[in-house]
């Protein structure tokens, strides 16, 4: 059973009806975390509507234009805290698995449940384009 990781950027439960309101991710679709400013983590992924690069095109061209094509989620930290906040993701992930823990919340505004008190907000941008969609 894989795990999956769960953002909502949202503040209202009857605003989240869209892709770039609330998204989860396996566990196997993350490509890596960074930080981009002193208070911000992004982290990539896998294009959700589309499969990964190398298993949807039909040359290597279009492989190759949609390669920047990934989805970006990207987490308020506190000032220079990424490192913190990358360690209790990770450690989240390689928890053992049971019924209780398949599904990590990352980050969910509506709740403000965040995954430590490292994070405090989130924004998902949902990359659209595909070349062979």
């Amino acid at each position: 059973m894989e795990k999956y990781l769960y953002f909502r950027n949202v503040s209202a439960a009857g605003d989240d009806d869209g892709i770039e309101n609330s998204v989860s991710y396996p566990v196997s679709a993350l490509i890596g975390m960074y930080p981009t400013s002193d208070t911000a983590l992004t982290m990539t992924f896998n294009n959700v509507q589309r499969p990964p690069y190398g298993t949807g095109g039909s040359t290597a061209v279009d492989n190759a234009a949609n390669l920047d094509l990934v989805d970006k989620v990207v987490l308020t930290t506190g000032t220079n805290k990424a490192k913190e906040a990358m360690r209790a993701i990770v450690d989240k992930m390689h928890e053992p698995i049971s019924k209780d823990n398949g599904f990590i919340v990352v980050a969910d505004n509506v709740a403000s449940e965040y995954i430590s008190s490292d994070v405090t907000g989130v924004t998902i941008t949902h990359n659209a384009a595909f070349t062979n969609a």
